[in-house]
């Protein structure tokens, strides 16, 4: 009743592995030489694949027949960080598209809010590869210059030796409507815009009373989060209070909100319920029919925008925002539609399905110290739980045997 010896040499290898991989990226070695160890990983993880890609593979397909198939790589999720060290670009820049980056107000690339923000070029790998040569022949002056514009890093992708379209990291990178469209309302729209807003009239005491009252009034009907103890106590929130929250928002606020902030938020509710369709219509080569929910979120998108930059809209009246404010958060709604026409519906792409298998690593930091160390000790941890989850799974196998060998003594004693 053991673990089979490769499997425990499965567990050592891959816990050494980890064990080296986090000592390297958070050690002292230079940002450059951790990105490239960053990429060099991903590609021998996918280099089978790539091999796959190139001679193909023959499948069962659904009428009986079996078909050589060529399978290319369709998305690779992540937030935020993990998007700009994925695709190489710097903080700040969007991964889909050319546009300024949005942390450079007061630097040489203002950014202009008379230009549209679905009118950029979009990242191709043949673009990147191509400045980051030039940098190489000369790394500064013009070339450089360049580089840092179009919000390049200068390292080597793990897509970069995939050789074909729409494979390049810029294309398959998908959006993630966890981080992006639901938690941006709670962050951006509730906290630091209408509650700001709000705060002008009554104490602050009064506001969460007022809202905690008015969360608990709802009425309760099927499919809606009843906030029973109002949403002041909440301290960490997950994205079905997000949904919740958003479902009944419309509600809450009347009353409380003027009307270029209601209609705001009611566009950027339907941005949310747009985008987590499961399936679309597109009627934008059917001129005189009707319009299929891609136009509607399209349509929803440039609302939003029009009721957020109004120069005599609250936001910019009250000094909160800028007349040219944009965020990776905000502006990576731009792109939903083309990704809807080229891929598929957003919520199988988003980190939706993902973040559940992010508790152990949460509860494992969480009884750390937090300390230089507790990167290894979480690791080890999680290889040590998958070890007793191994054995314990020997041990199941161990025991059915035993009673299926006991029912054939009993059948044949009978």
């Amino acid at each position: 009743m053991r673990l089979h010896s490769y499997e425990i040499l499965k567990v050592v290898i891959k816990s050494t592995r980890i064990k080296l991989i986090v000592e390297f990226i958070k050690g002292d070695n230079k940002v450059a030489e951790r990105a490239e160890e960053y990429h060099r990983q991903i590609y021998q993880a996918i280099e089978p694949i790539i091999k796959v890609m190139k001679e193909g593979v023959n499948f069962i397909c659904g009428d009986g027949n079996r078909r050589l198939c060529f399978p290319r790589l369709a998305a690779f999720m992540g937030d935020y960080e993990e998007a700009w060290r994925a695709c190489g670009v710097v903080a700040g820049h969007c991964v889909k598209c050319v546009i300024p980056s949005f942390h450079n107000h007061s630097r040489e690339h203002e950014f202009n809010a008379d230009v549209e923000r679905d009118q950029h070029d979009a990242r191709t790998a043949e673009e990147a590869i191509r400045l980051r040569a030039e940098y190489q022949k000369e790394p500064s002056g013009p070339k450089l210059l360049a580089l840092n514009r179009k919000g390049y890093h200068q390292v080597n992708l793990f897509t970069d030796p995939i050789p074909f379209p729409k494979c390049s990291i810029y294309d398959v990178f998908a959006p993630d409507l966890l981080h992006q469209v639901s938690k941006n309302f709670h962050d951006q729209l509730f906290t630091k815009w209408t509650s700001a807003v709000v705060k002008t009239g009554p104490s602050p005491s009064a506001l969460n009373a007022e809202l905690d009252a008015r969360f608990q009034h709802i009425p309760a009907y099927q499919g809606l989060r009843w906030f029973n103890r109002g949403i002041s106590h909440i301290k960490r929130w997950t994205g079905s209070e997000y949904k919740g929250m958003m479902r009944v928002f419309m509600g809450i606020a009347r009353g409380l909100c003027n009307d270029n902030l209601l209609s705001m938020i009611k566009t950027y509710v339907d941005i949310h319920r747009l985008s987590h369709f499961p399936s679309h219509s597109d009627n934008a080569e059917l001129p005189g029919r009707q319009q299929g929910t891609l136009q509607y979120l399209e349509e929803s998108v440039k609302a939003f925008f029009n009721d957020l930059l109004d120069p005599h809209g609250t936001l910019i009246t009250t000094n909160l925002i800028r007349d040219d404010f944009m965020t990776n958060k905000l502006h990576a709604m731009v792109h939903y539609p083309e990704w809807v026409r080229e891929k598929g519906s957003l919520p199988q792409f988003s980190t939706d399905c993902m973040e559940a298998l992010h508790r152990i690593f949460k509860a494992l930091w969480r009884a750390s110290n937090k300390g230089h160390e507790s990167d290894k000790t979480v690791c080890l941890n999680e290889w040590r739980i998958l070890g007793m989850l191994l054995y314990n799974e020997e041990l199941r196998r161990e025991a059915m045997k035993e009673l299926r060998a006991r029912g054939l003594e009993e059948e044949g004693s009978e």
